[in-house]
């Protein structure tokens, strides 16, 4: 998944060579394998991940943190009803 990602980006800069920075954030900026992956493949002039293991936060916390105030001010009526259709298969995932 590592060197997909890596590959995505190598291929994303030789399409658009005008982009000055790559800034890789989030949860998966804190992958170990990840970083030295990009770090060793993608221009250092271009690429920004944060120096701090405590600073590649996943906002999963606060998506989280945010429903669970809002079940407590509106309980039910903080739900709506929707419906989902699968149209997209597993191995077609697995491709992308």
């Amino acid at each position: 998944m590592c060197q997909h990602l890596t590959n995505r980006i190598e291929k994303a800069l030789t399409l658009h060579p005008e982009v000055k920075e790559v800034h890789l954030v989030g949860g998966v900026s804190a992958n170990i394998h990840l970083r030295t992956l990009t770090e060793e493949t993608i221009n250092p002039l271009l690429l920004r991940v944060p120096k701090q293991i405590r600073y590649c936060t996943d906002n999963a916390a606060m998506i989280g943190t945010a429903a669970c105030f809002l079940k407590q001010e509106r309980a039910n009526e903080a739900f709506e009803e929707f419906e989902t259709t699968a149209s997209l298969s597993l191995n077609e995932v697995v491709k992308c």
